[in-house]
């Protein structure tokens, strides 16, 4: 038997009760700095590739689309506190 087999954890004895379990999200500014940090990462990398010598458009369009996602995103949380 495990070692938390007679631990009763609320709710039904098979298990807390519906909506009692939230899944954890981080901050938005922790989401926003990874992001930003990722996209910085990318963009060293495709200099670093472009200096090689080696194709980089593959690598271009993805950073792009990254980009473009982030500012969508700031957009629509603009137009949303425009709204209240």
């Amino acid at each position: 038997m495990g070692r938390y087999a007679g631990l009763h954890l609320g709710g039904r004895p098979n298990g807390p009760t519906r909506g009692a379990l939230k899944e954890w999200e981080p901050p938005a500014g922790e989401v926003r700095r990874r992001t930003a940090q990722q996209i910085s990462r990318q963009r060293k990398d495709i200099q670093s590739l472009h200096r090689a010598g080696i194709s980089t458009l593959p690598a271009e369009a993805l950073l792009a689309r990254m980009q473009a996602t982030v500012l969508c995103a700031e957009r629509d949380k603009l137009v949303g506190e425009q709204r209240i």
